[in-house]
């Protein structure tokens, strides 16, 4: 994996590590979190 070897991906002219980074509507659906929790 490209983390262990301390690999960086390129996007937009910046080096970011290569995690995978989920969207917060992934978090919101997997953890089921309510509309009130999210205020």
């Amino acid at each position: 994996m490209k983390h262990e070897t301390g690999d960086k991906s390129s996007f937009s002219g910046k080096e970011y590590a290569p995690f995978y980074t989920p969207k917060s509507d992934t978090l919101i659906d997997l953890f089921g979190i309510t509309n009130q929790e999210q205020r």
